[in-house]
């Protein structure tokens, strides 16, 4: 797998997870994007995996879903992909 198919899985699965968390406290795109201080336009954009969100980005969908910290939310990050991107960078 080459980089570029690697980063456009790890955004689809961002993506994924972003849209299933917000779906669960029963937000709608635009007032989860208000809660977080985010443009609604640029979070459809990352939960459609089309953009990969940055870590300040991270903080503050983190606090919108009142998570402790940003890397609970990279939890669903498949493994496999995060392998693969570890052996990427020693090449």
């Amino acid at each position: 797998m080459n980089d570029t198919e690697l980063r456009k899985q790890i955004k689809e699965c961002i993506g994924k997870d972003i849209r299933k968390r917000r779906k669960k406290i029963g937000l709608s795109m635009d007032e989860f994007a208000v809660d977080c201080g985010l443009n609604a336009k640029f979070l459809g954009r990352v939960e459609r995996g089309e953009t990969m969100p940055s870590v300040h980005t991270m903080v503050k969908l983190s606090l919108g879903f009142q998570l402790e910290h940003y890397t609970i939310l990279l939890e669903k990050v498949n493994t496999e992909i995060y392998h693969k991107l570890i052996e990427n960078q020693k090449e």
